[in-house]
């Protein structure tokens, strides 16, 4: 094996780290934006069940119903800029994945190119 060829070995265990690394980091923000998009139907489902309802209910109940509502809404306003964040680096990670998926595949194209050029060299020999 030549010194080149030694070479492109190391680079591509590094590049391959690099994308595990990077597919981890995906994986870990499409956890965190899951994690709130769900906090956010929770909210949703809360906010659908205080409701009076039909019947007969007195002032203090709704009073305190409208402002579980009202509560609700101003959570589920307050989730918009952390979800918002989340779904940015979400994208900001895959597209690193994407950049380190690449260059993972051209270190392996050049490995095998300098395998190749490695036999065709001892070939000649």
């Amino acid at each position: 094996m030549t010194a080149a060829t030694s070479r492109y070995q190391r680079v591509l265990r590094v590049r391959a780290v690099e994308h595990r690394i990077a597919q981890q980091r995906l994986a870990d923000a499409e956890r965190r934006l899951q994690a709130l998009k769900h906090i956010a139907d929770r909210i949703d489902a809360l906010r659908a069940q205080a409701s009076a309802g039909t019947g007969v209910a007195d002032g203090q109940v709704l009073k305190s119903l409208g402002e579980m509502a009202m509560r609700l809404e101003n959570a589920r306003a307050d989730l918009a800029t952390p979800t918002a964040s989340a779904l940015d680096y979400q994208n900001a990670m895959d597209s690193k994945r994407g950049a380190a998926w690449a260059r993972e595949k051209s270190a392996i194209r050049l490995l095998q190119r300098s395998v190749e050029d490695e036999l065709i060299a001892r070939e000649r020999r």
